[in-house]
Formats: structure tokens, C-alpha cells, sequence
């Protein structure tokens, strides 16, 4: 999802956790616990999520929807990113790509290639940002 909202990370993550061999719940403490390393190698590292939130803000005041809050367009562009993240994958280039789509879907108003440029320009300032 360009980026992933943290309760989704963390849903991925519970994906992970060992279980009972059968698929359901934690397995017994007297079993061998499995651990796992999870790395995130991309700029969608947790710590560095609030690029993102504020790349989303800045969407949401540019759309300026009339009926919908900046919640239910966070919700539209969730969904979209879910569908294009299985073809995509994750990064500020394919959240600018998401934003840009949300735009043409949710834009009350005539959709001009200036307002695209500046709804993934939201996404492309991620890149100068300092990283941690």
C-alpha cells in the first residue's frame, strides 16, 4: 500500500506467529518456540510511517471531498492499494501511483493532468525526506 498502516503490519505479523501445528492459536510452552526475523528493506519502514500519514493529509486537503471524511478516503485508498500492492508492491512510487488513482476516483471536479502531477507529488516529497 505505498505504504502499510500500521494495524495491517501488525495483522501480517500475528500471520506469522507460531501456532499449534494446526493452524489455530499459540502453540503450548512446552513446545519449541519457531522465532522469526522479520526485515523491512524498503521506505516503508515503521519508524518512518509518519512521511506517509502526512503525505495522506496533504491528499486528503487537496481532494477536499464535499461528503467524505478524510477517514472514508483513507478507506477508498486502502482498498485500492490492497488490489494494486498484489501487482505493484509497496514504496512511495507505488503510493504516489495509488494517490494518483484515489484522485481519478474520488475528484469531484474535472480531473486535469496538473492536479494528478501534484495529488503523487504528495508521495514523491517521501523520497527527500530524512530516513531512519
Amino acid at each position: 500500500m505505498g505504504y502499510i498502516p500500521r494495524q495491517r503490519r501488525i495483522e501480517r505479523v500475528k500471520h506469522l506467529a507460531p501456532t499449534n501445528g494446526f493452524g489455530r492459536g499459540p502453540r503450548s510452552c512446552s513446545t519449541a518456540m519457531r522465532q522469526f526475523l522479520l526485515i523491512d528493506a524498503d521506505d516503508t519502514l515503521w519508524e518512518n510511517n509518519i512521511y506517509f500519514e502526512r503525505a495522506f493529509d496533504e491528499f486528503a486537503g487537496f481532494l477536499d471531498h464535499s461528503s467524505m471524511t478524510p477517514r472514508e478516503v483513507r478507506e477508498v485508498l486502502d482498498q485500492i492499494e490492497e488490489a494494486n500492492n498484489k501487482i505493484h508492491g509497496y514504496g512511495s512510487a507505488n503510493f504516489a501511483r495509488n494517490l494518483r488513482q484515489c484522485y481519478q476516483h474520488l475528484a469531484e471536479r474535472e480531473v486535469r493532468e496538473e492536479d494528478l502531477r501534484v495529488a503523487m507529488g504528495f508521495a514523491e516529497r517521501i523520497l527527500e525526506c530524512p530516513w531512519r
